[in-house]
């Protein structure tokens, strides 16, 4: 008799269960990017039974990171036929939302916030007098914007005359999405052989800000100066409390040196360096003021001036810094020049090609 009573009890249970299996919702949620309020109804139902069911589906919206729930939802009584059966918002309608940890308004069309969440469905069977939880299922997402934040000036590789004033840059879109949005900025010097990435993640940051409600700083006197001719990386993180973090590009920037003052050329004479040892004669000087043309044809650098006497021994070295074309060029000459004696000029480009030229004083 207890055998019976075994078995009887076992084939209802797995009967139960197998009622409660024949209905399955798969929600059509994407994984990764933005999504509606509406699209969160976007179901496939299917009705393994043999005959149409009546009943409303339920659904519990959380933050995944916390468990906190955002928000619940009942829909309409509809009747879900036999087979398969894809619904929306138009056959479910009207939804009753109850809002508890998400700031949305009863638009359908509103955008979820920036986050990671976890939707729970359940379809519950209704009868005349009671109702009955036939499925249930949990699908996880994440919403994310359009595009990240994007750097806009200064420009990326700029060569300032002067500190910048005001770093720039726009918002992750759409912008709506996010409603407790702040930046981090993060400035360092790129070091010799450096990555500007690199230099963001090893080195200890020449200045940073954080929680920064605006898309831009100022950067005003009072702060840091950047050193000139160094090189710095800076880079902006965007925030939204703790569900969304998205970096910019990172861009680079330099403050150069003051360039020396223009001289007048039309009444001063140029001794012209040339290259390979083609020293075009003898230039005559009558003081100690030696004006140079050079014509280079790398990109802006740091290039040593050497003068020697006509034994080959270095008599002056000056430091210049060279751009690209015509350079025009003024030294002073030391107390080391006699007159009556030849002198060579001497620099050296990229290529390790010298440029010279021959002179003496009258």
């Amino acid at each position: 008799m207890k055998k019976i009573q075994s078995l009887i009890s076992s084939a209802c249970c797995f009967l139960f269960i197998n009622i409660h299996a024949q209905v399955h919702i798969q929600p059509s949620l994407p994984t990764v990017g933005l999504v509606q309020k509406n699209q969160l109804w976007n179901l496939l139902l299917i009705n393994g039974t043999t005959q149409p069911l009546s009943g409303r589906l339920e659904l519990i919206l959380r933050d995944r990171q916390t468990g906190t729930e955002m928000l619940s939802a009942t829909t309409t009584i509809f009747t879900l036929s036999k087979g398969s059966m894809q619904v929306s918002t138009n056959l479910l309608n009207p939804i009753q939302y109850n809002y508890t940890g998400i700031d949305l308004n009863s638009s359908i069309n509103n955008l979820l916030s920036v986050g990671t969440y976890t939707a729970c469905y359940s379809f519950v069977k209704q009868y005349t007098d009671k109702q009955e939880s036939m499925a249930e299922e949990c699908v996880s997402f994440d919403v994310e914007p359009l595009s990240p934040p994007m750097l806009m000036s200064p420009a990326d590789s700029s060569k300032l005359d002067i500190q910048p004033a005001q770093f720039t840059w726009l918002p992750p879109t759409p912008v709506e999405m996010s409603k407790h949005l702040s930046y981090d900025i993060l400035i360092t010097e790129i070091k010799p052989g450096q990555k500007a990435n690199e230099a963001l993640q090893e080195n200890i940051p020449f200045y940073s800000s954080s929680d920064l409600k605006n898309n831009f700083l100022s950067y005003p006197a009072t702060l840091p100066s950047f050193e000139k001719d160094k090189w710095y990386a800076w880079q902006v993180i965007a925030r939204d409390e703790v569900n969304y973090a998205a970096k910019t590009e990172t861009w680079t920037l330099s403050i150069r040196s003051p360039l020396p003052p223009k001289i007048e050329t039309a009444n001063v004479s140029y001794i012209l360096l040339k290259p390979n040892d083609d020293h075009g004669g003898i230039n005559l000087i009558t003081d100690r003021n030696l004006n140079i043309k050079y014509y280079s044809f790398d990109k802006e650098h740091e290039s040593l001036i050497r003068l020697l006497n006509s034994t080959g021994q270095v008599l002056q070295e000056v430091k210049q810094k060279i751009s690209y074309g015509d350079n025009f060029l003024a030294l002073k000459l030391t107390n080391n020049f006699f007159q009556g004696q030849v002198y060579t000029i001497e620099i050296t480009d990229e290529q390790n090609i010298k440029h010279t030229a021959l002179f003496t004083i009258k």
